[in-house]
């Protein structure tokens, strides 16, 4: 998944600068939303199963680790050091670790 986003950085970067001008952003925006709330589902339950502490704020984990990967699409350039799954690989720790503080 990451290193698809990291293949397709000018769509990715567009994707996520939608403001909801059109009716096809509005559409996408929607499925970002459906996504954010999945996403959210999947951690809410990490806590229900314990693998995560009680009272975490499940919005703020969500858009943190949704975030660093966001973030991969601006900064990221291939063929400067480390390949794109690499960097994935990375920032799946660095999630991981945080994750596990929370």
């Amino acid at each position: 998944g990451c290193e698809i986003g990291l293949a397709r950085k000018s769509t990715i970067g567009v994707l996520l600068r939608l403001k909801g001008n059109s009716e096809l952003e509005i559409g996408l925006l929607e499925r970002r939303r459906a996504f954010d709330r999945a996403a959210s589902a999947i951690l809410a339950e990490a806590v229900a199963q314990g693998e995560l502490r009680a009272g975490v704020d499940i919005t703020v984990l969500n858009r943190l680790s949704v975030g660093i990967f966001n973030s991969l699409v601006e900064w990221y350039k291939s063929g400067t050091g480390q390949s794109a799954g690499e960097v994935v690989e990375i920032a799946m720790r660095y999630v991981r670790a945080g994750l596990e503080g929370a």
